[in-house]
């Protein structure tokens, strides 16, 4: 990676590891990306905002968590929103207790797609990542990656 070794501003190399970081992430987002367009026909980003409801135990997620998640602004969510309800994979519905809160939820044609987008995902980052690394240390580059996502996530920008 030509932009981590070239860049000179941290002799203690996390200015390094942070470029290598983010160019890997997004090579592997344009990678994910291409597969899951040519066999799904689906954005990465809608695979993420499925993603992200499918996780929840409650099968449901809050427009401001999914913003916080995706780390889109509120807005910017609530337009992407739009258009995948216009396209049938989610629905929108009031908080029961809470009228200034909307959850979306999968609907029976977004919890399909996002099946089989999950097997194109699966398999495209297998090849990716542990083809590459070996599942040993994938799962060590999981650990630091879930704990550096962590610690980014408390700092609440």
């Amino acid at each position: 990676m030509a932009v981590a070794r070239s860049l000179r501003i941290d002799s203690s190399g996390t200015a390094r590891v942070a470029a290598a970081l983010s160019e890997v992430a997004a090579r592997l987002d344009r990678e994910l990306a291409d597969a899951l367009e040519a066999e799904c026909t689906l954005p990465l980003v809608w695979f993420d905002v499925l993603r992200r409801i499918d996780a929840t135990a409650e099968g449901f997620i809050a427009l401001g968590r999914l913003a916080e998640e995706i780390v889109l602004s509120t807005g910017g969510v609530t337009r992407l929103v739009d258009r995948m309800e216009v396209a049938g994979l989610i629905e929108r519905s009031a908080c029961p207790t809470d009228r200034r809160s909307t959850f979306v939820k999968l609907t029976a044609d977004g919890a399909a797609l996002f099946a089989s987008a999950s097997a194109v995902y699966a398999r495209r980052s297998e090849e990716l990542i542990a083809g590459v690394l070996g599942e040993r240390r994938a799962a060590d580059l999981e650990r630091a990656a879930n704990a550096l996502g962590e610690s980014l996530r408390h700092l609440g920008g």
